[in-house]
């Protein structure tokens, strides 16, 4: 199940979305969280909206650790805590932005990428086009593009527009990432394309919400006696589960137990523990 859309929530208090906002993990820092609600809220065309996004250019969001001190929420306005609700508790937004931010969090504890640097909107010229820049610890880069629906067309454009920015430019890439929530069917797959020096068959990302995933996104999870636990309306499978258990643990015997609607508005005082996954993660081992 998804967990409840903000209007049809029973139980709108501050305090109650508050909560579920102390569960978003990995945990957003506050500047993290003021480049994004800007971003969020940056639906306006006026002039102002214009100027503000020029000062969020080129801004260096991750550097490679996560942040785990407690974020404020407190202080945020009813419209903003809506918003982080809707993009990251329910995710009922399926647009640029909220797909954006939400990839954004998986880039985060994706171990197949040891990320040194993400930037923000890298280019000025390119702002609508590259939304990330990342750098990784051996010295890749990577440029990620996102999308609410990506179809041929911006597929086309993107790879187009971006072989004509590096020709004009010294930089290179060594990967195209496109992260959308849907995905026409005739966007290739094992397409190869030549971006500046690079022979690169670009990636597609879509966001997939397993059917049959062990957990429901009102359960609370619980790795090894307590030693971390998490919201379960955190991630879209248990890849991504045990990437983040991967990512954030020190390794070696893992069990992983749901307590069963933990996050419900008609939660019981002692919910139901169920052991869902146990094994060993190597770490450091080549």
């Amino acid at each position: 199940m998804s967990y409840q859309y903000y209007n049809t929530l029973l139980d709108k208090s501050k305090e109650r979305i508050l909560y579920l906002l102390d569960q978003i993990s990995p945990k957003l820092n506050n500047n993290e969280l003021k480049i994004i609600l800007s971003d969020l809220n940056d639906d306006s065309k006026t002039k102002k909206t214009k100027q503000t996004k020029e000062k969020n250019n080129d801004i260096t969001i991750f550097s490679g650790q996560i942040d785990k001190k407690d974020t404020d929420y407190s202080k945020l306005s009813d419209q903003e805590i809506e918003i982080l609700y809707k993009t990251f508790i329910s995710k009922e937004l399926s647009d640029k932005n909220a797909v954006k931010w939400r990839f954004y969090q998986n880039l985060k504890i994706i171990k197949e990428i040891i990320i040194k640097e993400i930037k923000f909107n890298p280019f000025s010229n390119l702002e609508d086009l590259i939304d990330f820049s990342i750098s990784t610890e051996d010295d890749q880069i990577l440029f990620v593009s996102c999308y609410d629906i990506l179809d041929l067309d911006q597929y086309n454009s993107n790879i187009s527009k971006i072989k004509e920015f590096l020709n004009k430019t010294p930089k290179n890439i060594n990967s195209l990432i496109f992260a959308t929530n849907r995905v026409y069917r005739n966007v290739p797959l094992d397409e190869i394309v030549v971006i500046g020096e690079a022979i690169i068959v670009p990636e597609i990302w879509v966001e997939w919400i397993e059917d049959k995933r062990p957990f429901n996104s009102d359960d609370l999870l619980i790795i090894n006696d307590e030693d971390l636990t998490v919201a379960a309306y955190n991630f879209t499978g248990m890849q991504d589960l045990l990437n983040y258990v991967y990512k954030m643990s020190e390794g070696g015997q893992i069990s992983i137990y749901k307590s069963i609607g933990y996050f419900s508005e008609y939660s019981q005082e002692e919910s139901e523990l169920e052991l869902i996954w146990k094994g060993i993660m190597l770490k450091g081992v080549v």
